[in-house]
């Protein structure tokens, strides 16, 4: 793989792409490429970067909505615990949960799994807390207000983001944990995956190392401070304080790589779930994962999660077919570029890396046997194919027995020698495609149009 200089890479993009934008005056940006992992900061002055030597990996930002791809792991580990359902509805968990009005659906479809994918139809904020004010209910407040929440949006059918279902969530894990939020995210994910520097709240010598935010005044036509508001209710929503090494760590986590399995704080199956898109556009250009947003980019499925806050902005997106990630946090909000220089990044990252998808485990020893490649494989965007061996000939078939591709294997010697099984797709929409079966913990997968399917 050829090496790739960071530095030059951050710079260049940023010179190309985002000289003229509304900018933070300053960034920190965190990248992993299946490997190695680099870290940087910059000042911005006169739309020119430069490094900042003053800002570390491990300088706090505010980090907003990514809190909630935090929420959703929790959600998940108290299924796995048999604690919930995904598709309980929320007044089995919280009986005094009602609606003041709805327009577009009933209480009992607001689900905890469409809570997480922002189909549950609930608004977007609980109309007590107001941004424009600055002005947020406490957590017993929200509690003592459940009936006053409106359903807005058709369940199910309309996608609409709402805080206010994750101020719910980490409500109900509270509950269901009987922990503060902060001391269960801190006992079973945040500890266990090594992640120091993230936090609900700061200690008097932690906020020595919270960078200041800043808001931009059209009165002034320039940066000033903002201050630091409570979120109370909201930080099931949007209330971690983090640094760029722990959410480039957590972007790891979503990888299972570099040493942070997914088996320490949630079953493989159930991050495998986590990112499968729930709810897909007609065109399968944008897709709704839990909490994670899917978008599909030159057959390379990007999952994205942003965050915006008084002072600051953020973006995490990863890549799971080029093992790779980005990670930008930055002083200001409103302010989009971290979300659109992040994605810059990434697709610059993976071009760079030439279609190249990293093999993390060695396959070498894997018996070459008929059992451990035909099956069913799951695809991430909801699709199932069969790999089927009859009469001396393998078979790709959509899992209804529809639209059948004929699969032939070039050598059982490619096998032995380099751990792979490659086929080539001889007829059908993926004629001419080349499919080569690795693994992942000893579970076959292969990469076909962009998806990665994996044998169940």
């Amino acid at each position: 793989m050829t090496k790739i200089n960071y530095q030059a890479l951050i710079e260049e993009n940023y010179a190309n792409n985002f000289s003229e934008n509304s900018l933070p005056q300053n960034f920190s940006v965190g990248i992993y490429n299946g490997k190695q992992k680099f870290f940087s900061s910059y000042t911005i002055a006169n739309k020119k970067i430069s490094h900042n030597k003053y800002i570390s990996k491990n300088s706090l930002f505010r980090v907003a909505s990514i809190t909630k791809t935090f929420i959703a792991a929790a959600i998940l580990q108290l299924r796995d615990l048999g604690r919930l359902t995904l598709d309980d509805p929320l007044l089995v968990h919280m009986p005094d949960f009602t609606v003041a009005s709805s327009t577009s659906g009933t209480l009992e479809k607001v689900t905890i799994k469409r809570m997480l994918t922002h189909y549950s139809g609930l608004s977007t904020e609980h109309k007590f807390n107001s941004w424009e004010t600055k002005k947020f209910i406490t957590k017993n407040e929200l509690i003592d207000s459940l009936s006053e929440i409106d359903i807005v949006a058709q369940q199910d059918v309309q996608w609409k983001y709402s805080n206010l279902a994750y101020c719910l969530l980490g409500i109900l894990i509270e509950k269901i944990s009987q922990m503060p939020l902060e001391k269960y995210l801190k006992d079973e994910i945040l500890e266990p995956l090594g992640l120091k520097n993230t936090f609900f709240y700061l200690s008097e010598n932690d906020k020595k190392n919270l960078i200041s935010g800043n808001k931009f005044s059209f009165e002034l036509n320039k940066l000033i401070r903002e201050d630091f508001i409570e979120m109370h209710s909201m930080i099931g929503a949007g209330g971690l304080i983090s640094c760029t090494e722990d959410i480039l760590n957590w972007i790891l986590f979503q990888l299972s790589s570099d040493g942070f399995e997914s088996g320490k704080i949630l079953d493989p199956d159930s991050l495998f779930e986590m990112h499968m898109p729930i709810y897909i556009s007609d065109n399968w250009n944008h897709a709704q994962a839990y909490a994670w947003r899917v978008h599909k980019n030159n057959n390379n499925n990007l999952y994205i999660h942003g965050g915006g806050i008084y002072g600051y902005s953020s973006n995490a997106v990863f890549s799971k077919r080029y093992n790779c990630g980005v990670v930008i946090l930055s002083d200001l909000w409103p302010n989009n570029f971290p979300n659109d220089f992040s994605i810059s990044l990434i697709n610059t990252l993976t071009e760079n890396l030439n279609n190249n998808i990293t093999d993390k485990l060695n396959c070498k020893n894997k018996k070459n046997n008929l059992e451990n490649i035909t099956g069913t494989y799951f695809a991430e965007p909801g699709l199932y194919v069969d790999i089927n061996y009859v009469n001396d000939e393998f078979w790709l078939q959509n899992n209804d027995n529809y639209n059948k591709y004929k699969m032939h294997a070039p050598s059982k010697l490619s096998f032995l020698e380099d751990g792979k099984k490659h086929f080539i797709v001889l007829s059908g929409r993926a004629k001419g495609e080349v499919i080569n079966i690795s693994y992942e913990k000893d579970i076959p997968f292969f990469i076909l149009g962009g998806f990665k399917y994996r044998k169940l």
